[in-house]
């Protein structure tokens, strides 16, 4: 992050720090009363700086974390199970002899149940 001068006003706190006094202001309102108060944004740079701030919310001790988009990383998932699962299915093949005798008892066990 860029450093201020001694003195100067940091434009993206104060944005945070009005849009908090005021939840329902527009980029624009808060542009403009900005503006009045002498620091030099615009109504983007506004909703850049929300936009980032919704998207880092929880990082700096916010209150809640947003939810991530889109495909879970691959650690978290293979193939519908999670690593927890994965490790129970490899004792399941170790204890089993192999693949082969696992997969046996498994089909005997889904044959038992209704």
């Amino acid at each position: 992050m860029a450093r201020t001068a001694a003195g100067e006003v940091n434009k993206s706190e104060a944005i945070r720090s009005y849009r908090k006094a005021n939840k329902k202001a527009k980029p624009r309102d808060i542009a403009a009363a900005l503006q009045e108060k002498g620091l030099d944004v615009n109504a983007q740079y506004v909703s850049v700086v929300l936009s980032n701030a919704r998207k880092h919310k929880g990082k700096a001790g916010e209150d809640t974390v947003t939810a991530r988009r889109g495909r879970p990383p691959a650690s978290e998932s293979f193939g519908g199970l999670d690593l927890a699962n994965l490790k129970l299915a490899k004792k399941l093949l170790l204890s089993a002899g192999g693949a082969r005798q696992a997969r046996m008892a498994i089909d005997t066990i889904a044959e038992l149940l209704p």
